[in-house]
């Protein structure tokens, strides 16, 4: 941070000094939350009714009274100066506590340095060693990629998490993604009564977006706020495409990421990855997502989409790793079904540190030594300490295991391309033809980048968009009722997916859960949710019960629909009952 009161040099000499300090009531906190330009919020929680209050600046001359909801206390220190640091201290009943630091964020142009780390939840021991490590990477703030403990509804399961995080929070702000560990069928009570998180966007704690210097972060939630199975609901998606489209027209954000849970792919066994997730890749890409940021397969991944969208999995914070189907080093594996290609695979416990300088991002994954392992960048730094507003994703090798930054990434969509005298000089690259997104051929990727284009796919344009599909078969079947041979012939041909499988063999929906999320059907009926409704294979007409409707083929048991439809019968039998009738 440029021009602060103090600097975050200072934060280890301010908690030694704090250090066995003893502060009556307080269990958890302070803790940082939400850092803007302007504000920052402050959280604390107690084990009783307590008063409390935060103290900031020159000689702690400032006060905020907290609001109390509970044991929560929490409060927003607004009219802050951006890029600065200040000091803090909690003052709980009168009784103060050690002196802490908070910094605002930076200005749109200024750069700044994050971590990410994820699936913290069990091992404790490795969860504390890779926190060490993140706490000397002196971030701006940090993001965990979800399962931030075990039961998130067992407040004992937080009392670890907070003893090993809480230095850190105290001094630096958490953003965290709602993982299937942290709900409890839906129920994310203490997740969100802890957290206090950007909410003007979406309304919700589980999703929410936040900009930091130039760059969007938008959080998505394929746990808690599923409709039916790994799924984002309709209000999420709506909210997320609108997120997509207002970040790519704002002048102000050069870098977009989007993080969640459950990720595209999975390369661990019995797993391929949230397919719902997975459907809205094409529209990541075309927004100009740089790259989703997943957790809860516990290994470190870096891949590709087949539409070139990048993709990291970060599961290594302390959670009980997983053997990767995909290991790899260095080393591109191509992925038939669902397609994609893995360039990095290991397990190992880990964390990702990056840095924005402005339309150059780097994310560089690092071991629970500290070692770097593994890095990808996004536009070109100059040697002068400027960027280039190239934006082709090149792997750099850096000190990592993938040395020669050659594997075929997402690295060679920035190589050779020259920007000076403000055109782009391709001559010495070779052919390699590459269709566009705007359906041309290309003679490289070179003068791809040189037009500013996305790339489609490798090799040249074919008349036929579905000729690039593999002949492989792995049946979906499609919201037209018709099965497909596989995803990309579905897709090409603009049909959304109903299910995996051949149509014929839909889903049973004895799996469905039976929660009553009422969706109305095309064929006028009213299905008890929507996995019953794909379940079989009709198309929805809106949400909410059909205004006249059936019984959804019986699999929408007690369903609004159904109720209304056996109503009468209900009515006819108690008149014949022997003994009911009235006289």
């Amino acid at each position: 941070m440029k021009g602060a009161t103090m600097n975050r040099a200072a934060v280890p000499l301010l908690l030694l000094l704090a250090a066995g300090t003893a502060r009556a009531g307080v269990v958890k906190g302070p803790y940082l939350q939400d850092a803007r330009r302007d504000r920052i919020t402050v959280c604390a929680e107690t084990d009783g009714s307590s008063s409390c209050a935060v103290e900031w600046g020159s000689g702690l001359s400032q006060r905020l009274e907290l609001a109390a909801s509970g044991q929560h206390h929490e409060g927003t220190i607004s009219g802050l100066p951006a890029s600065t640091c200040q000091p803090y201290r909690l003052v709980c009943d009168g009784q103060p506590g050690p002196e802490q630091l908070f910094c605002t964020a930076p200005e749109v142009h200024e750069p700044f340095q994050f971590v990410i780390m994820g699936d913290t939840r069990s091992d404790h021991a490795a969860h504390q060693q890779i926190l060490d490590r993140v706490a000397a990477e002196n971030p701006d703030f940090f993001i965990n990629t979800g399962d931030l403990v075990s039961s998130g509804e067992q407040e004992s399961d937080w009392e670890p998490f907070f003893q090993i995080e809480g230095s850190l929070m105290a001094t630096v702000p958490l953003y965290p993604v709602v993982g299937n560990h942290d709900e409890d069928n839906g129920a994310l009570d203490i997740y969100e009564r802890l957290f206090a998180l950007p909410t003007e966007a979406s309304g919700r704690e589980s999703y929410y977006a936040f900009s930091y210097g130039n760059t969007r972060f938008i959080v998505l939630d394929n746990q808690a706020s599923q409709t039916w199975g790994w799924n984002l609901d309709n209000a999420q998606k709506d909210w997320f495409s609108g997120q997509l489209s207002d970040a790519a027209s704002d002048a102000d954000t050069e870098h977009i990421l989007v993080l969640v849970h459950e990720c595209i792919y999975s390369s661990k066994d019995g797993r391929s990855g949230d397919w719902v997730l997975r459907s809205l890749r094409d529209q990541m890409k075309s927004a100009g997502v740089e790259v989703l940021v997943c957790g809860h397969d516990h290994y470190y991944e870096r891949g590709e989409a087949d539409n070139g969208l990048v993709y990291i999995i970060s599961g290594g914070g302390g959670a009980p790793l997983y053997d990767t189907s995909n290991p790899t080093e260095g080393q591109a594996v191509n992925i038939a079904l669902p397609a994609h290609t893995i360039y990095y695979s290991k397990k190992l416990h880990h964390y990702l540190v990056a840095r924005v300088r402005g339309s150059y991002l780097q994310l560089c994954a690092k071991d629970s030594a500290g070692v770097e392992f593994d890095c990808i960048d996004f536009g070109q730094e100059q040697p002068d300490g400027g960027v280039d507003a190239g934006d082709g994703g090149g792997v750099d090798a850096g000190d990592g295991a993938d040395g020669d930054g050659d594997d075929g990434g997402p690295g060679d969509d920035g190589g050779g391309v020259s920007d000076e005298g403000g055109g782009c000089d391709c001559s010495t690259e070779p052919t390699a033809e590459v269709c566009g997104e705007d359906g041309t051929t290309y003679r490289n990727e070179c003068e791809l980048d040189c037009a500013q284009v996305g790339k489609a796919y490798d090799g040249p344009c074919d008349a036929d968009p579905c000729a690039r599909c593999p002949d492989t078969s792995d049946p979906v079947c499609g919201r037209d009722g018709q099965t497909y041979r596989n995803a990309c012939l579905l897709e090409c041909q603009g049909v959304e997916l109903a299910h995996q499988g051949a149509c014929s063999e839909a889903p049973d929906c004895d799996s469905c859960p039976s929660q009553e999320q009422p969706v109305c059907g095309q064929d006028g009926r009213t299905y008890r949710n929507e996995c019953v409704l794909l379940c079989m294979q009709v198309p929805k007409a809106h949400d909410g019960a059909c205004e006249q409707g059936g019984d959804g083929c019986g699999c929408a048991s007690a369903s609004p629909g159904s109720a209304h439809a056996w109503l009468p019968l209900l009515l006819l039998l108690l008149l014949l009952l022997p003994g009911r009738r009235r006289a």
